[in-house]
């Protein structure tokens, strides 16, 4: 598992101090527990999920070593749930987001994703506005 754990860590692209970090823990603890092997499963799993380091390849060696966010994902919460929001209308999806504003606010990535929306929307005005431009 010792073994296992530091090829993952190397494959990840992350130092050892800066998992330590992601996971709360002392530089020096996170080093004992790579060197005994003894990472406890609550932590393989936040390592997974921090750093998509596969917490299946840590205990058993199954490969894949790292997993992507949407394989972590996935796994959590159950392909049937995957299928079934990809057969969600996206427009819905959205929508729901816009009624739920107050708490998708607190996500970074939900505030990017309004950023780009108002950037295409000021791009289609532009754009919008030099055609009518060009054909009068």
């Amino acid at each position: 598992m010792k073994d296992r754990i530091k090829i993952a860590i190397k494959e990840s692209g992350y130092t050892v101090k800066q998992i330590a970090l992601m996971l709360g823990l002392s530089y020096d603890a996170f080093r004992k527990g790579i060197s005994r092997g003894s990472l406890n499963e609550g932590y393989l799993i936040l390592l997974e999920n921090k750093t998509g380091i596969s917490k299946e390849y840590i205990l058993e060696g199954v490969l894949p070593i790292i997993k992507s966010r949407e394989q972590i994902i996935s796994d959590f919460i159950g392909s049937n749930i995957v299928e079934f929001l990809d057969s969600i209308e996206k427009e819905k999806i959205i929508s729901y987001m816009c009624l739920k504003e107050k708490e998708f606010n607190k996500i970074h990535s939900f505030n990017l994703f309004i950023e780009k929306q108002k950037v295409s929307n000021k791009l289609k005005e532009i754009f919008s506005d030099e055609e009518k431009t060009k054909n009068s």
